[in-house]
């Protein structure tokens, strides 16, 4: 199995999760100096717009790279185990202090 596909495997134990970070594009990374390879997507979250890289690492950890619109780098964050990457992920793409807020105002539902 590729690492890309892994990382398929991986979010589809939380598809509510994935599923809100709106993602538009999604392609493989193949192995480079950074890594085995990996996936790249683009997203579409509350606190992040872009590209999302998730490498796996030559120790066996991801590292996810948040690249903007215009190409420059937002953040970098190293070393995460797969089984907290999909939340990692969500806290630098989507959570934001008012999230049950904003989606309730995205889908025109009254707050309560």
């Amino acid at each position: 199995m590729y690492i890309d596909e892994y990382i398929k495997k991986v979010f589809t134990y939380y598809p509510m999760v994935v599923g809100s970070w709106g993602i538009e594009a999604c392609s493989p990374i193949y192995e480079s100096e950074e890594g085995e390879g990996g996936l790249s997507i683009t997203v579409n979250g509350f606190k992040h717009k872009g590209e999302v890289r998730i490498i796996l690492n030559w120790m066996d950890l991801f590292d996810v790279t948040l690249i903007n619109p215009d190409g420059s780098v937002k953040r970098q964050i190293k070393g995460i185990y797969v089984d907290s990457l999909v939340m990692v992920i969500d806290n630098a793409v989507e959570k934001v202090s008012d999230y049950e807020q904003k989606v309730r105002q995205m889908y025109f539902l009254k707050a309560s």
